[in-house]
């Protein structure tokens, strides 16, 4: 292992419980950097003593030295002031012009006598350093070894003592299974217990990670100070946190954080669960399949399964008795005092089963939006059922829900528009009720505000506006006319079609009169006009009379009740008779003013036949050869069934 990688290993590790994660692996880091950096500057010292003493830089001391004047160096020559002969310059040869002066050795003797012992020869040095740059020799010195590669660089600090593991200062950092390569284990004590068969694939780093796994287990990544420390034979776990999982002794789980999923030790422990955050299901005990993430995430939580927390809290106030239940979905960030709140209060709430129709979701929220900001888009709500499915949707551009299926109102419960004071229910069974505090108006009003329709008052009154109103007349049937005594119409008889039952019926000869009066009903609109008409039958004379015209006439006086009757007027009601026998004959309606006239006014009436020259040319002049009038009607425009009041609309 290189020392980079020492070092990244080293920071992964867990610090002892007196000091802080970041310190410990600063202190680790720092340590091996000074190690390396001593034996390199141990090794540089050594080699810049020799290149001092090679060129000459560092001067001998020559105090100590005797007999430095003698000449008995003959191999060298003397300086000129030493008394130099001539004969003891060197033959020399120049090879070039460049090399002038240069001095040829080949011909000097002893160059490889040692006669120089206070200098130190190449050899001596052999083994005081190493270079680390194109050097293609391991330096070992039976504790380490320094190894570079083909060309010359430093590669990894090799210790070559594994069974004693990693150590700086006699403290062991990291150790490789001797028995397993492919386990890890860094920190005092992590992997203690490890067999000599163990698993493999299994990472133990920070102080006892681990320490009681023994028998041959794998895969299990234990991170931080007592992590996993319970953790015999379960595979598959990853522990990561100070003292995450600590007493757990399932397989399978993953708690991430400090105590994550701590346990209480000796106690039974979840498997399959995943306990991500700060004290996340620390105090869990037994239960599987749990996955709780977040700070503190179900910290009270001791047992049941399936259940799912998400968010700082989620699922605090919970324990083993009220928990029973298990399959909880819960997400909240927030702390709840007890286990109602912890139902009712955060923002998702569920309980989850193998069957869809036993699960519940609850939002407490006080808006919940559904659909996208995607312009046109129309948002569905669909209602899932094995039988047939319930769908609302909202139309986004019409701007308005559609239901694709019934709606039932349970019992009288309302549906309310604008306010409670308008809406509509039903108040009792085979009844609907519709109700508003102004009044219910039924017709033209979906465009806006309506000109025609029926509107039901508060109290129950109807009243008809615009084309709403409706009509109705009032009958003067012949049996209700008063005879002045002369010239009074004859009863005479009538067998239409000349066979068959003989009616009664009044025959009016010219200036016949007769004389009715009657009062408007409460249905009446007031102050609207009054139309007067009369059904009258040739009788037997139709044929023979042909295309003539009968002269009907109606003078009237109308007063409304505590006002005066005024002079009468008259309604010409001349009809052509249809030249048909037995046929039933309607003069057109005459249109009477009823400005400012109110229900129950009074209408004095004279009924009448008579000829002002063109309007009757009726041949027959007996009373059985004149025509018989069947009744007088007036009609009239109404508003309302009645009157709110007995006197008064």
């Amino acid at each position: 292992m290189t020392l980079e990688r020492l070092d990244e290993s080293i920071k992964f590790g867990n610090k002892p419980q007196d000091r802080s994660s970041d310190q410990y692996t600063k202190d680790i880091v720092r340590k091996i950097e000074q190690m390396y950096y001593d034996i390199v500057q141990r090794l540089n010292r050594e080699i810049e003593i020799v290149e001092d003493i090679e060129d000459g830089s560092v001067p001998l001391d020559h105090g100590v030295l005797s007999g430095l004047l003698d000449d008995d160096h003959t191999i060298y020559l003397k300086e000129k002031a030493s008394s130099g002969l001539a004969s003891e310059i060197p033959i020399h040869t120049h090879v070039s012009a460049a090399q002038a002066g240069t001095i040829h050795h080949g011909a000097t003797t002893g160059l490889g006598d040692d006669d120089h012992p206070q200098y130190l020869q190449a050899a001596d040095i052999t083994g005081l350093y190493l270079r680390l740059a194109n050097e293609t020799v391991d330096v070992t010195n039976g504790e380490f070894s320094l190894t570079t590669d083909d060309f010359g660089e430093f590669k990894y600090l090799n210790i070559t003592s594994p069974a004693d593991g990693y150590q700086i200062n006699g403290t062991t950092i990291f150790t490789v299974d001797v028995n397993s390569p492919t386990n890890l284990l860094i920190g005092s004590g992590a992997g203690a217990s490890l067999s000599a068969t163990p698993g493999v694939n299994n990472i133990l780093i920070g102080v006892d990670a681990g320490n009681s796994m023994s028998a041959a287990v794998n895969n299990n990544i234990l991170v931080g100070n007592f992590t996993g420390q319970k953790i015999v034979d379960q595979a598959n776990n990853v522990l990561m946190g100070h003292a995450a999982g600590r007493y757990s002794t399932g397989f399978e789980d993953v708690f991430i954080g400090t105590s994550a999923g701590l346990g209480v030790d000796g106690s039974s422990s979840p498997l399959r669960s995943v306990f991500i955050g700060h004290l996340s299901g620390t105090a869990i005990l037994g239960g599987d399949d749990n996955t709780f993430i977040g700070n503190r995430t179900g910290i009270g939580v001791t047992d049941g399964s399936d259940c799912i927390f998400i968010g700082s809290y989620a699922g605090a106030p919970w324990t083993t008795v009220a928990l029973g239940a298990s399959n909880l979905l819960i997400i909240d960030n927030q702390i709840r005092a007890n286990t109602t709140l912890g139902a009712s209060h955060p923002i998702i709430y569920g309980v989850m089963a193998s069957a869809p129709e036993n699960q519940t979701i609850d939002f407490n929220v006080a808006a919940l939006g559904i659909g996208t900001d995607n312009a046109s888009t129309d948002v569905a709500v669909t209602f899932k059922s094995g039988t047939a499915n319930g769908v609302f949707t909202w139309m986004d551009n019409e701007d308005y829900f559609k239901f694709s299926d019934d709606i039932l109102m349970d019992a009288a419960e309302k549906i309310y528009l604008r306010d409670t004071a308008i809406g509509f229910y039903s108040q009792a069974n085979t009844f609907f009720d519709i109700f508003a505090d102004g009044a219910v108006r039924i017709g033209n009003s979906s465009a806006g505000a309506p000109t025609n329709y029926s509107e039901f008052e508060p109290d129950g009154t109807l009243r008809f506006r615009g084309n709403a109103t409706v009509w109705d007349e009032v009958r003067i049937v012949p049996g209700a006319f008063s005879f002045a005594g002369a010239a009074d119409p004859t009863l005479q008889n009538w067998q239409p079609g000349g066979s068959g039952a003989t009616f009664k019926v009044y025959k009016f000869q010219t200036n016949d009169e007769v004389f009715a009066s009657c009062q408007m009903p409460h249905s009446y609109k007031e102050g609207s006009d009054l139309y007067f008409h009369i059904h009258w039958t040739p009788a037997d004379r139709g044929a023979a009379e042909g295309a003539v015209n009968v002269g009907w006439k109606v003078d009237y006086s109308i007063a409304d009740k505590g006002a005066n009757f005024g002079a009468s007027a008259t309604a010409i009601l001349t009809d052509a008779c249809s030249g048909v026998d037995d046929r039933h004959e309607k003069t057109s309606s005459v249109q009477v003013s009823g400005a400012g006239l109110a229900i129950s006014h009074l209408i004095m009436l004279r009924i009448y036949r008579s000829d002002t020259g063109a309007d009757d040319t009726w041949a027959g002049v007996t009373s059985a050869q004149s025509p018989a009038l069947l009744e007088f009607d007036i009609h009239f425009e109404l508003n309302m069934v009645g009157s709110r009041q007995e006197l008064t609309k």
